[in-house]
Formats: structure tokens, sequence, C-alpha cells
């Protein structure tokens, strides 16, 4: 700004060849040389970290941030800070960019918080330092190259009392109840002790009463087989009710991997959606975050043959594995794709996010609406009917907790049993 008016005092003056409007350089040089003489650019050496509190959080949790700053140089003047957070990225406590005062030597703490609401995977940016002179005529930045990558995982509801359970078993030790005796926590039966038995399996009451030793026989405990089958490539009949029966059923397979893991099964995963991915079959933790890290990138795709689920389901996965296929029913396909798993001898359960009560909250009250929806409600309630003679299926209204479902499934079967 002021070297534009200088340089049009000058041209000015010099074409209407008036020496006053020249002289008016003489200030505005003055002022920039003092500036620039007086408040000269400050030099940085800085030393900044960034601490967090986890890089791995769950959607809509709160991350806590730390960052330390040392000044290892001169002093500094006014300077201000700004921390790049992700963009998406919401503060919730305190803010990312603030002014510091820095002596020689001084070394300064910063704290916030910030949340995602979406889940994926994010990354920060470098800090940004700026320094400005009291004129605000000169201007000095600095980037600090200081990035950390933030994976933020999906709702994971805590399923408790499931009793959906792979019905055939594998040798490797687990929870599943097996036919077999062996090491577990269940009683079986009585029998005579035999020498080599462990001490601890003589139940010393029936010895006592029997005046011989007796031992306790338990039934093994073996591991399961877990294919989770997600179908992410339902028809938009409504526009943007499909991102969220897709959230849904992320955070449904999510949920159901973490309990099937828990309970030492082998679970595997196959996403259908813009893309085919499949996750192989593994025990343990760290095939939790493996297929987590697949769901992130889960996205609704476009109506595709379901020609990948066969495939996959013959070449990575076995008939003794228990099938969860969490779909909302969108089409034909998807349903002759049950029947054919359930006939070569699967067990297949069917978890079916509604996507009616969504489509009615965009649609509205109106008798064009209603009309539909109730045409939607009969075309749904008519395919889970049909589906109900080969399998069983889980009809899951999304505003409810997917917990509650498994209960009440629990106990039906329960009811049935009694």
């Amino acid at each position: 700004m002021f070297l534009s008016a200088a340089f049009l005092f000058l041209i000015s003056g010099l074409i209407l060849k008036n020496w006053q409007l020249i002289s008016f350089l003489i200030p505005i040089t003055l002022l920039i040389t003092l500036t620039h003489l007086l408040n000269r650019p400050t030099s940085f050496d800085l030393h900044v970290e960034r601490f967090l509190d986890s890089t791995r959080v769950p959607e809509g949790q709160a991350l806590h941030v730390d960052l330390t700053i040392e000044n290892l140089g001169e002093r500094l003047g006014f300077v201000q800070f700004e921390d790049g957070i992700p963009e998406g990225a919401i503060i919730k406590e305190g803010r990312s960019h603030f002014p510091l005062y820095l002596e020689e030597r001084e070394k300064v703490r910063i704290a916030y918080e910030i949340a995602f609401p979406k889940r994926g995977k994010y990354e920060f940016r470098p800090v940004t330092v700026r320094w400005t002179d009291p004129s605000l005529i000169f201007t000095k930045e600095k980037k600090i190259d200081l990035t950390d990558e933030i994976t933020v995982l999906p709702q994971i509801h805590e399923v408790k009392r499931c009793s959906l359970r792979p019905s055939r078993v594998r040798m490797h030790m687990g929870n599943l109840n097996s036919e077999l005796l062996g090491s577990g926590t269940e009683f079986y039966c009585l029998r005579q002790y035999c020498q080599g038995d462990e001490t601890k399996r003589i139940n010393w009451k029936a010895s006592g009463r029997l005046g011989r030793l007796m031992a306790n026989e338990y039934e093994s405990e073996r591991s399961g087989d877990v294919t989770i089958v997600l179908d992410a490539r339902t028809e938009e009949k409504v526009g943007g009710c499909k991102p969220r029966v897709v959230d849904a059923g992320v955070e449904a397979a999510s949920s159901l991997s973490k309990h099937f893991l828990k309970e030492r099964n082998r679970v595997g995963v196959i996403i259908l959606g813009d893309v085919v991915d499949v996750v192989k079959p593994a025990y343990g933790k760290r095939q939790f975050y493996r297929i987590v890290d697949h769901l992130l990138d889960t996205r609704a795709g476009p109506l595709r043959s379901t020609l990948g689920i066969r495939m996959a389901m013959r070449r990575y996965f076995n008939t003794n594995s228990l099938v969860i296929l969490i779909t909302p029913l969108g089409d034909e396909e998807i349903i002759d794709t049950i029947r054919e798993l359930v006939t070569r001898g699967h067990q297949v359960v069917v978890l079916s996010p509604s996507p009616i009560e969504l489509e009615a909250e965009i649609v509205g009250t109106g008798d064009e609406g209603d009309s539909a929806l109730r045409i939607s409600r009969l075309l749904r309630e008519d395919s889970i009917h049909d589906l109900r003679r080969y399998c069983q299926v889980i009809d899951w209204d999304t505003k409810t907790l997917l917990s509650r479902y498994i209960m009440e499934v629990r106990r039906s079967l329960i009811r049935q049993t009694g």
C-alpha cells in the first residue's frame, strides 16, 4: 500500500510538474526505512512438539492435543502460532491459533481438544509461525514440518448376550462349547479317576460318597469361523438416506467384528460397495484393526452384481462359517444370493438396517409420500417374510441400538426352546 502510494505521488508529480506531490515520497521513505531498521525481521529457532492422546479415536469422541513450543534463539516479539488441524475437525475446547511473546529459552505449552464427526483417516498439517512488525509493513512466516495421522473409528456398540454363534467349531481354543470332551468350564459328567489326570479335576465330594476317586469331565471350548458381509450398494430411491444406511452397516460390521474376535473366533469380512474388498479370516486384535481400516474407506456404491460375494465365499471362506449378511435388501439379486449361500450349507443370518424411517424423514408428510412409504414397507416385509423360510432375519431400525435387537433375538430363541 505504501509503495503504491509512493509510486502514485511520483508519477503524478512528474506528469503535473508539481514538486509538492513528489515531496510526499520523503515521509513514506522515512517510514519504511525506520520500520525496517527498528523492527528487523526475527530469525526463528524454535523446537515444537505435538502430543496426542491416541492415534485411534472413536467417531465423535474428543481428542486432546498438547503443543509444546520452546524458543532456542533470541527473544521473539509478537508472533502468531497456528496449529494445522485436519480438515473437517471441530474444535471442542480451546483454540488452535494463538499469539505469543517468547523470551530467550522460554518454553510454553498449549492444550486444546478437537473432535471428528466422520470416520476416516485425517492428517495434521505443519505448524505455522507468523511474525509481523508493529506497523504491519513487514511479515515473516515459517512452517514447521510436524505431521501426525489420526484414524477415526466408526461408532462401536457393545454387543452383550449375543445369541449369534457358529454352529460348527474348529480345533482351536475359543469360547464356544463343543460336544467334544476336553479343557473347558462347563461340567459334562463324572468318571473314574485315571492315573495321569490333573489333581484339580478330582471331585472330592463324589469320591467320598462313592468310596473311590472320581474326576470331573468338561465340555471343550473351541472357536468358530464368522464371515461378515456388508452390502453397501443400496439403490438410492430417496436422495440423502443412502449414505446413512451405509454408515449404520459399517457400525454394525465393526461392532460384530469386535464381539466375535473378543470371543476368540476367526473373523473375515467381505465389503461390496464402490469396490469389492475382502479381509481374509484371522484372529486377534490386529485383525480387528485390519477390518476397521478396510471399513473406514467404505462408501456407498452403485448397484452392481453380487457375483463378487459368491466368488469370495468360494475362494476365501469355508462352508463351516457363520455368515452375517448386513444388507438393506435393496434388490432381488441380494435375496437370490442369500438363498444360494443357504443352499450351499452356510449358516446365514441376515441383519437388515431399515431405510424406511430414514426415507420418511426426507419425504415428510403428504399423500404421495405416505403412499410411497407404505408401498416400500410392504415390499420390505414381503422380502423379510420370504427370507425367514431359509434363515434368521433381524429387521433393524437404525434409530435403536443394535445390542437391543441382538438381545431380543436371544429372548425369542429362549422362548422357542422353552
